[in-house]
This record gives C-alpha cells, structure tokens and sequence, in this order.
C-alpha cells in the first residue's frame, strides 16, 4: 500500500508538473503571440509612418512645380509687360517723329501745352470801388 501511495504521489507530481509544464508552454505562447501582435501594429504604425511622409513629400513636390509655374507665368507676365510698354512707347515715338515732320503737334503734345497754359492762367477778380462810409463802426 506503500508503494501505491508513493505510485499515486509521484503521478500526482507528474501530473502537477504536466500541468505546470502545460501552464508555462501556453504562457509562452501567449507571450509570443502577444509579441507577434505588437510587431504587427508595429510595422503598420511603420507603414503608415511611410506612407504619410511620402503623400507630405508628393504634396511638396506639387507645391514646389505649382510655385514655379507661377513664378515662369509671372515672369513671362512681366516680359510681355515690358514689351507692351516698349511697343507704347516706340508707337509714341514714331508719331512724335511723324508729328515733327509735317511741322505739326501731336495729341499728347497739344494737351500738354494746354494744361501747362492752364495752370498759368488766373482769374481776374472784380471789385467794385464802393464810397467809403461817413457813419462811425458801432461795434458794442
């Protein structure tokens, strides 16, 4: 009875330590799966990380195209700008050089002699001569 008592204790043991051996290979498990779940999230949180610098990196290349586009439209805005103003200017001179040719004053030129005309003249101001007064200024 000894012996089936010692038997029991020893395969009470052994099933404590299956049990326990169990126990440790499912914690395992789990500590790994919980390892595994992280270094999931983690190379997601990665990827996304990825994702979102290269769409900021695509938004300022687009911005940086966008800005020099302006830049060469403003710059060929200013261009055509001077060559209007050149145009102008070269149009104004042949007209002054017509002008000047036939003895005669251009438009520009005729305004200019009559505002500068203008601006000498001044009114007359008429005054009429009035008696001087006999009665004293009563000021009281």
């Amino acid at each position: 009875q000894q012996d089936q008592q010692d038997q029991q204790d020893q395969q009470d043991q052994q099933d404590q330590q299956d049990q326990q051996d169990q126990q440790d290979q499912q914690d395992q498990q789990d500590q790994q799966d919980q390892q595994d779940q992280q270094d999931q999230q983690d190379q997601q949180d990665q990827q996304e990380q990825q994702e979102q610098q290269e769409q900021q990196e695509q938004q300022d290349q687009q911005e940086q195209q966008e800005q020099q586009e302006q830049q060469e439209q403003q710059e060929q805005q200013e261009q055509q700008d001077q060559q209007d103003q050149q145009d102008q200017q070269d149009q104004q001179d042949q007209q002054e050089a017509k002008a000047a040719s036939m003895d005669a004053m251009t438009p520009e030129q005729a305004m200019q002699l009559l505002d500068a005309e203008r601006d000498e003249a001044r009114p007359l101001i008429f005054r009429p001569a009035r008696a001087p007064s006999r009665q004293p200024f009563k000021d009281w």
